[in-house]
């Protein structure tokens, strides 16, 4: 791992995603900086058995699993992902999300490159089908000129700023009492 840039820590809370873990995986190894990832996966007592597909990358140190006994729901999975990995730069990514090659090195750097942004999220494609390849090279022609919606986004945070007082006060409690993450309330 390249000690030049932070520590980047992606998880993925998994629930009924076995028709999606095949591309998902795949995504995963194809990244630039895969080597330089640390990859964690929290099974949520999926009943799609996802292991058989995912004990084929187990070849990889750097990707981490975990099975639950029982389903906690997801704000309570994303805290067990967060309070059972460390890194500068948290990423969530969904199962049934596809990534360019170059998507987790484009976040991280823009992030590294500009100290006063805390929070990214990347373009994505929503396919129809489960493990459909994107045309990937298109997506260079088109990334700089067009915003998606972050509701399809992933998250990149800065985890030593961004997490502020309320995440990192609740991080600390355990995930059943509040959570380390919470949506957002609407007013009005």
């Amino acid at each position: 791992m390249s000690s030049q840039y932070p520590t980047v820590t992606c998880f993925c809370p998994l629930y009924k995603g076995g028709q999606f873990i095949e591309g998902y995986m795949e995504d995963m190894v194809r990244q630039t900086i895969f080597p330089e990832v640390n990859f964690f996966i929290l099974d949520c007592a999926s009943p799609d058995n996802e292991i058989e597909v995912i004990n084929d990358y187990a070849k990889h140190n750097n990707i981490a699993y975990l099975r639950l006994d029982k389903d906690p729901g997801l704000y309570a999975a994303w805290n067990v992902c967060i309070n059972s990995t460390q890194g500068d730069f948290l990423t969530n990514w969904n199962v049934d999300d596809r990534k360019t090659p170059w998507s987790l090195e484009t976040m991280r750097d823009c992030l590294v490159l500009n100290e006063d942004i805390d929070l990214v999220y990347g373009n994505t494609i929503v396919s129809e089908k489960a493990n459909e390849d994107q045309l990937f090279n298109a997506w260079r022609n088109i990334e700089e000129g067009i915003h998606f919606s972050p509701r399809y986004g992933e998250l990149f945070m800065k985890l030593d700023e961004s997490l502020g007082h309320a995440m990192r006060e609740d991080a600390r409690r355990i995930e059943d009492e509040a959570p380390a993450w919470t949506p957002p309330r609407h007013n009005g």
